[in-house]
């Protein structure tokens, strides 16, 4: 355990440069309509199980001021829009079905 939290914070100390993310086309689209500040938490997930909706509900409550993004390769999107609606979700959702983002 000591060893894990050494681990972790001498990741933390490392001053390398902040790796950013390229989005692909079609998701810079719709990215920029969206207010947000400026930080976005992005969320991977399967998509497909009620655990990953629970997880995405309470990073929401956690991290109110932030725009969650929230992105599937679950092909089902009417199911990925039944969970969101479930769980009142306020941020932005992806269906990345082609696995472009993981690629």
């Amino acid at each position: 355990m000591i060893l894990l939290f050494l681990f972790c914070c001498s990741a933390c100390s490392n001053e390398s440069e902040h790796i950013q993310i390229k989005f692909p086309e079609y998701m810079v689209q719709e990215l920029q309509f969206q207010p947000f500040s400026e930080y976005i938490l992005i969320y991977y997930h399967s998509g497909d199980c009620s655990i990953c909706y629970n997880n995405l509900l309470s990073l929401s409550s956690e991290f109110p001021e932030l725009l969650i993004l929230s992105i599937t390769p679950c092909k089902n999107q009417i199911l990925v829009n039944y969970y969101l609606d479930k769980i009142n979700f306020y941020g932005l959702s992806i269906c990345d079905s082609n696995n472009v983002f993981l690629t």
